[in-house]
């Protein structure tokens, strides 16, 4: 993964394999672990041969809304690349001619102007518990999902994602992941412990609601909820068309 704050270099960071949704979904997982891991969360430098200087967090924000604004806004947030014209489409953040900072990731799916092929569908290919085809005509706006949350004072026990069918019988997994289309998990928490923060990231920006136990959150909001073994933390998304509705259940259990 690379910046860019060259102007006019015509270049876009290469991708493919994962699908876009379930892509930003893991970046996020990263960014936070990492944040959780380092001094003070802050990637400081990256380097490559597009720059005239190193760029840091600017880079690494521009990586994330690349992906972001396909799931919020659709294929219009797509354009022709600058490497390879209509035959890839491309996500660019910023002016390559005019902005210190800026990014392109490509190629997204098949050619600029096809049929929308790089979001998520039911598949039998791999272990997925996805149920709608994000890329038909407005499927963009059928997303009830989260892409992330986050606990402070809390573990999550993540599942096994996987993202794309076997290789050589090697099955293409993460483990110990949030998965967006798993909407039952355990979270753990230390004994004595009586509050934990939420924090739930919906995947679209563009969701109708976004509830915590019933209270209604800001993308991006921490909420103080109270816990104890046995209880649960219901998160519920509403998509941004208002047809589909998920409701994630964090049962709290002791730390082991």
């Amino acid at each position: 993964m690379w910046g860019c704050n060259r102007p006019a270099t015509a270049d876009t960071t290469q991708y493919n394999s994962v699908k876009v949704d379930l892509f930003l979904s893991l970046t996020q997982q990263l960014l936070a672990d990492y944040r959780r891991r380092a001094a003070n969360g802050q990637i400081v430098e990256v380097t490559n041969a597009h720059q005239e200087v190193p760029v840091g967090m600017a880079c690494v924000d521009n990586f994330v809304q690349c992906f972001q604004q396909l799931i919020d806004d659709g294929d219009a947030a797509a354009k022709p690349s600058i490497r390879g014209g209509t035959a890839n489409r491309m996500s660019i953040v910023g002016d390559m001619w005019r902005d210190k900072n800026w990014m392109a990731i490509g190629p997204i799916g098949s050619g600029y102007g096809k049929p929308v092929d790089y979001l998520s569908k039911p598949t039998t290919d791999y272990p997925t518990s996805i149920a709608i085809d994000y890329n038909v005509d407005n499927g963009y706006r059928k997303y009830a999902q989260l892409s992330h949350i986050e606990f402070e004072g809390a573990t999550l026990i993540g599942v096994d994602v996987h993202w794309a069918a076997p290789a050589n019988g090697t099955p293409n997994k993460l483990p110990n992941k949030f998965d967006p289309w798993t909407y039952d998990y355990t979270v753990r928490v230390p004994v004595g412990q009586r509050t934990v923060a939420v924090k739930p990231t919906a995947l679209s920006n563009r969701v109708s609601a976004l509830k915590v136990n019933g209270q209604s959150i800001s993308q991006g909001a921490s909420v103080p909820v109270a816990v104890s073994v046995g209880s649960r933390i219901v998160v519920e998304v509403v998509s941004p068309d208002g047809s589909a509705t998920q409701r994630y259940v964090f049962t709290v259990a002791a730390q082991a």
